[in-house]
């Protein structure tokens, strides 16, 4: 993820001359490239998924899209807390027609590549935003930072065409506008990037 501080800036500075930039935008391709950015269908929901009062909101909209969306589907959410409080009340109601799996820092369920099929819901939280090369058919996401968000993002589309749900409290309308279709990378960091939070002086986790 592209992302600069202080830090970073000054190593960049003391070995300014002997840093390279890599560009990939004259790489155009041929067709014996691997695709990893299928493209995705998406939708962005802004309402308060954070807030308490509003937790049965939230478990309402996700009853209702794993019953839509294709499978296997993972959901990341902020919170662990939230997380394991959502886990229980959709695994009372959904538990006989959808396999639910975790993977959290907290827990990782084993041989979870073996068991996608069209009934896995994956929940997890900011331990699955990378290292995890997996088929998802659709995401649903919470989105607060854009750094984290981009991330997510690529848990979908990697195999295959997918579907991306976005829970945010933010605007995007004055990034979006009228476009209803975007460039992934124009998506990531136009729209992503200025709707959503800068990383800056704050912790992105969902173990805390």
């Amino acid at each position: 993820t592209p992302l600069g501080n202080p830090d970073l800036n000054a190593i960049r500075n003391a070995y300014s001359e002997k840093i390279c930039d890599v560009v990939f935008s004259e790489s155009l391709g041929n067709s014996n490239d691997i695709c990893f950015n299928y493209p995705l269908e998406g939708r962005i929901e802004q309402f308060d998924h954070t807030g308490t009062k509003n937790l049965s909101d939230t478990i309402g909209r996700l009853e209702m899209l794993i019953g839509e969306l294709p499978k296997p589907l993972a959901v990341i959410f902020d919170s662990i807390f939230r997380l394991k409080h959502v886990r229980r009340v959709l695994e009372g109601k959904l538990g006989g027609k959808f396999d639910f799996q975790e993977w959290s820092g907290l827990e990782k369920s084993g041989g979870l590549k073996a068991k996608l099929n069209d009934r896995t819901v994956v929940l997890g939280t900011s331990a699955i935003e990378i290292g995890i090369d997996l088929a998802f058919r659709s995401l649903i996401m919470e989105a607060s930072y854009w750094t984290s968000a981009v991330q997510r993002l690529g848990r979908v589309g990697r195999k295959i065409p997918g579907n991306v749900v976005i829970f945010t409290r933010r605007d995007f309308t004055p990034f979006i506008g009228d476009v209803t279709e975007f460039d992934r990378t124009d998506f990531e960091q136009r729209v992503l990037q200025g709707a959503l939070k800068q990383p800056e002086d704050a912790m992105v986790a969902g173990e805390l």
